[in-house]
């Protein structure tokens, strides 16, 4: 069975956590142009953070059906639940496709990142799988709004179904942590804005 678009997404988010968020902008964004299954080797590879994105109005690589995804969060919202300050998000056409639209957010001091990423909806059960390959045990959250919702460990990512919809809610901080709390206070926004 096929894992839906989203898949990449969580492998590129996933690897900022773990590289430590370096914004190195040259490493290699191959594994997030491709709906095969990733490989190991491509979970620890490039963050999505490291693809350069483009002003919000460009809509080259969004898919016209699916929502903006840089309406599900605003500056202030990711203030409120992170601390931080963040810019406009900005969508990233290295990511986005035509079945896959990604927009992100970068604080620079200290250095965090926040996505949102938006894909028709698949196979949950596959999906959810895949990113506990990748990422260790999946946890059940409740996200009112969403037919079902995981978080991965440490909290950094919600991946929910809304509807027709796969919306994934990620915050990778500056540091090694638990960020359950605010991911899903980012979750819960995304969902209400839908």
């Amino acid at each position: 069975m096929r894992p839906h678009p989203a898949t990449v997404a969580i492998v590129a988010v996933l690897p900022l956590a773990l590289l430590g968020c370096s914004s190195d902008t040259s490493t290699d964004t191959s594994a997030a142009t491709t709906d095969s299954p990733p490989s190991t080797s491509e979970a620890t590879g490039s963050p999505a953070a490291s693809a350069t994105p483009t002003d919000t109005n460009t809509d080259t690589a969004q898919a016209a059906d699916l929502p903006d995804p840089c309406t599900l969060l605003t500056p202030a919202d990711l203030a409120a639940a992170t601390g931080l300050t963040f810019p406009d998000g900005a969508i990233n056409e290295d990511l986005s496709s035509p079945e896959r639209a990604v927009c992100d957010w970068v604080s620079d001091d200290p250095y965090a990142t926040a996505q949102t990423l938006i894909t028709p909806a698949g196979d949950f059960d596959a999906e959810r799988d895949l990113a506990a390959q990748i990422s260790g045990d999946t946890l059940d959250v409740t996200v009112p709004g969403a037919d079902q919702a995981y978080q991965t460990p440490e909290g950094s990512i919600v991946a929910m179904e809304v509807g027709d919809l796969f919306v994934q809610v990620a915050y990778i901080p500056s540091g090694p942590g638990n960020v359950n709390d605010a991911t899903l206070q980012l979750a819960q926004i995304a969902v209400t804005n839908l």
